[in-house]
């Protein structure tokens, strides 16, 4: 039923702004307030956009907090678990996603060099900037003195020239996507409930369909680091689990490929997964 799953989400999609805003929450309110706000004072200049959050599964006052923004789009969800991304974009009506983790501060002319970068080649299936705490080698080093302090960085960073690399695989606390990619391959693998490898699953899927991955190293944005998911407890106990589920679903192991290597990412699985 996977198929018919895809086509039906698809042509139930009607595309009305460029760009569909999502922020996943989970919990820390806290750094929730910093996201929005810094989506809200770097929207972007040249397209339309409409902002749709999503608390995943919080027990604190992140309800309540977006429930105060009176936006038109608010998902409540009572469990925390990363397939529920797959409802949320079903709403979206952008021809583009950006997904935004709540552990996020997004930068001034993120978001418009983003968007460059996805114009410049209609086979780009998902962008991310440069982030802090990351893993994959996407990582630039800043530590977080302020708001203000990491506003002033990203607008001095992303002054620059669109600097892209073509990746393998992502990782995603903050991404731009091609929402008719998304739709052609399908959103987070619910075969991942902790949410672990899902980027790597949804990667895999994307360069299968023949899209390209990139990171713009011109573009900065800050990410805190495992705030949207879980606690970094859990997270560190279902690593191993996850990993076995990817090696399981896809026939090979996500952690054996750190480059970029077309050869492994373009491999079709004979059994059609």
């Amino acid at each position: 039923y996977e198929k018919d799953y895809k086509d039906l989400t698809a042509s139930n999609v009607s595309q009305t702004v460029d760009l569909s805003i999502i922020v996943l929450a989970y919990n820390h309110v806290d750094k929730t307030r910093l996201c929005v706000e810094s989506i809200l004072d770097n929207l972007p200049s040249k397209y339309t956009y409409e902002i749709i959050l999503c608390n995943n599964g919080s027990t604190d006052d992140t309800g309540a907090y977006f429930d105060s923004l009176h936006l038109l789009k608010t998902m409540t969800l009572k469990v925390n678990c990363l397939s529920n991304a797959r409802a949320v974009s079903r709403i979206a009506a952008g021809e583009y996603i950006l997904s935004v983790n709540n552990d996020v501060i997004v930068t001034p002319g993120a978001i418009d060099n983003l968007m460059a970068c996805m114009a410049s080649d209609s086979r780009l299936g998902m962008v991310v900037p440069t982030t802090p705490n990351i893993s994959n080698n996407q990582s630039t080093e800043l530590s977080y003195m302020s708001y203000r302090h990491v506003q002033a960085y990203g607008a001095m960073h992303n002054a620059g020239p669109e600097i892209m690399e073509d990746m393998a695989r992502l990782c995603n606390p903050i991404a731009l996507m091609r929402a008719s990619a998304i739709h052609e391959v399908g959103e987070h693998d619910p075969c991942f409930p902790f949410g672990q490898f899902s980027d790597d699953a949804l990667s895999y899927r994307l360069r299968q369909a023949g899209y390209r991955l990139a990171i713009d190293w011109g573009t900065f944005c800050y990410h805190f680091g495992s705030v949207t998911m879980r606690d970094d407890e859990e997270f560190d106990k279902h690593i191993s689990i996850s990993r076995a589920l990817f090696f399981h679903r896809y026939k090979f192991d996500a952690w054996g490929c750190e480059e970029y290597t077309p050869p492994m990412f373009d491999f079709q699985n004979s059994n059609g997964n």
